[in-house]
């Protein structure tokens, strides 16, 4: 080849890699690493300017204690363009998918496990997977672990959730086949008609039971398989709606009304929360026949039911009937396999209407 075409060409290369060198130089981001933000404090909210290069905190996880990292007031520049926030651990791993997001409020919660715990960075820095990368942007950002407590057999609890992802874990001690009721009132959820879930779990990690719920009162009820610590969690939960970013509510556990009977005593039964039940006892004996009486019924709202279930010793159902405010009895003569300790359980019903939340009622056994 010419020596005239080979200057000519390493010209053009030098060009090339002049004009390559100006856009990479050029290139907002380019080789900048994030702006250190500096630690971040459990429940206290940053004002954050994002710049090109974007911008990072720090933290410490510390292994199954639950947290959230809450961006809100998101404004981003150029108008719609986009942010993502990415969490690593000490290894430098993500310990979450990362989250892309503008103009709305969004955030990332999870549980680190072992491997996770430790100094942990949030960086928050442009994205273009769905749209064009910020120039620029401010935002909240608040780190915040969960909201925690004991729960008092039959004291209730103020529960307030701030900030978007945030949980409320309550714990109480449950023993093996003893029905308990955990109880939500006066829940108020934000954005207007939003979710959040009620779940109880053992310390397996089973779950007993859970529902989701908004500006009604609910309730989850049922009976531990094993002795040991329950934990209740109230979390955001977007199954038929969209999930709370906060809420305030009352959380009360109750244990059942429980006692034993004696053959022509009256006892006064007050259910004062929604799903507790009555588990009163007695003796039964074969060929001896026994009537419960329950009178002065008084049920909450009005005209919901209750059900009174006579079982024996092996669990088997022996009786049961249905009411609300007139008096119901069950009388029956047990047979031999059905002697022995007999347990009347009164509880919410809603074979033919709604169930009761509330209730007083008057319960007598009579042996004879």
């Amino acid at each position: 080849m010419p020596k005239r075409s080979l200057r000519s060409l390493a010209s053009l290369v030098f060009i090339l890699a002049s004009l390559m060198a100006g856009m990479i130089a050029w290139s907002p981001a380019a080789g900048a690493s994030p702006v250190n933000g500096g630690q971040l404090k459990s429940g206290t909210p940053v004002a954050v300017k994002v710049k090109s290069s974007g911008v990072k905190y720090t933290f410490t996880a510390r292994t199954n204690q639950h947290f959230t990292l809450a961006v809100t007031k998101p404004v981003t520049h150029p108008a719609g363009s986009c942010l993502q926030m990415i969490v690593t651990d000490a290894s430098n791993s993500q310990d979450a998918s990362p989250d892309e997001f503008n103009t709305s409020p969004t955030d990332i919660n999870l549980t680190p496990t072992a491997a996770e715990a430790g100094k942990t960075t949030v960086t928050i820095e442009p994205d273009s997977f769905n749209c064009t990368p910020a120039t620029s942007a401010t935002l909240t950002l608040t780190y915040s672990t969960d909201t925690r407590g004991m729960l008092t057999a039959g004291k209730a609890a103020s529960v307030k959730l701030k900030y978007e992802g945030e949980n409320a874990d309550y714990t109480f001690g449950g023993v093996v086949n003893r029905h308990v009721t955990v109880a939500v009132t006066n829940p108020l959820t934000s954005p207007s008609q939003s979710c959040l879930q009620i779940a109880a779990y053992n310390t397996s990690n089973f779950a007993y039971a859970s529902t989701e719920f908004n500006t009604s009162p609910t309730d989850i009820n049922f009976t531990p398989t094993v002795t040991g610590i329950i934990t209740v969690v109230v979390s955001p939960d977007g199954f038929n709606c969209t999930p709370a970013s906060s809420s305030t509510l009352t959380l009360t556990y109750a244990p059942d009304v429980t006692g034993i009977l004696k053959s022509g005593v009256h006892n006064d039964v007050h259910l004062k929360y929604q799903g507790q039940n009555a588990a009163y006892t007695f003796t039964a004996v074969a060929r001896r026949s026994v009537t419960l009486s329950v009178t002065k019924p008084v049920t909450s709202p009005a005209g919901s039911c209750l059900q009174m279930v006579v079982t024996d010793a092996s669990n088997n159902q022996d009786a049961s009937t249905e009411f609300n405010t007139s008096p119901a009895q069950i009388k029956f003569t047990p047979t031999a396999i059905q002697a022995g300790k007999t347990t009347v359980t009164i509880e919410p019903d809603s074979f033919n209407c709604t169930p009761a939340s509330s209730a007083t009622l008057v319960l007598t056994y009579k042996a004879g």
